[in-house]
């Protein structure tokens, strides 16, 4: 099923062949890259912001800061997390789930038992139901864990209970078809720690953005309010239909996405 109003907007191809047209012009790819972060930073509510080249750079990116075991979901998670995790050579713990719904007593109990320095989490598990993730972040907050929010199928939530810097100490996303915010490729990371950032400088300037990524970015971002509350009814439709067909079922039938 190919959801149309996930394709680039008409403003995002023309700002991003503009910028095309451009290459090469120090001032204004700076400019682009300012306007992109600014972007970002209005929509997850952090105080410092980057445009990489892919959501999987923006993994690696928050990972190289992580000194202790990473803590993941041990179903519904992305996959890019346990590659980053072996690529940096970083212990990894999975956190029993409910069909990937974290359970927050279960979660409580792994970080006391194995002391994670960070948790990564999708804000959907599998794309098909919503993490508690406010209540998620204070458990992390109590007990010192970095709560990483892959937020690629969330940015936009207008209730600001997912991809919001107030409940994810860092947010990376993908920018890559067929996301919320799709200009064919590149991704994100937002944080208000901007030590973070300081400390993998080299990586973050090794694996950034092209300025063309970053003018479509700027526009793309705007609908993501309206492309998320499309994904999520269109998913809604699809589990009722997927339900009533005869031995037909469906993973979280009343959870979002």
């Amino acid at each position: 099923m190919e959801l149309l109003f996930k394709k680039p907007s008409n403003k995002a191809i023309k700002a991003m062949a503009n910028a095309s047209f451009e290459l090469g012009n120090r001032e204004r790819s700076n400019e682009y890259t300012k306007l992109a972060e600014e972007s970002i930073k209005s929509f997850t509510n952090h105080e410092h912001s980057r445009v990489l080249c892919s959501g999987n750079a923006a993994i690696m990116v928050a990972m190289s800061n992580m000194k202790g075991p990473v803590m993941i979901p041990n179903q519904g998670g992305w996959s890019g997390f346990i590659k980053m995790a072996e690529f940096l050579g970083l212990k990894l713990i999975r956190v029993p789930t409910k069909m990937g719904v974290i359970d927050l007593k279960v979660l409580k109990d792994h970080i006391k038992q194995n002391n994670p320095d960070s948790l990564f989490i999708t804000s959907f598990a599998g794309y098909m139901a919503e993490q508690p993730v406010k209540e998620i972040y204070e458990i992390c907050e109590d007990h010192d864990v970095i709560l990483v929010e892959d937020a690629s199928g969330s940015v936009g939530d207008p209730q600001k209970n997912l991809a919001c810097g107030d409940h994810a100490h860092i947010i990376v996303a993908s920018t890559g078809y067929p996301k919320i915010v799709n200009v064919g490729s590149g991704g994100f990371i937002s944080t208000n720690n901007v030590k973070f950032f300081k400390d993998a400088h080299y990586l973050i300037k090794t694996v950034k953005s092209s300025p063309v990524i970053c003018a479509g970015l700027v526009e793309e971002i705007k609908k993501a309010p309206e492309s998320l509350t499309k994904t999520l009814k269109a998913c809604e439709f699809l589990k009722k239909e997927f339900k009533s067909e005869k031995n037909k079922s469906v993973l979280h039938p009343k959870k979002g996405e």
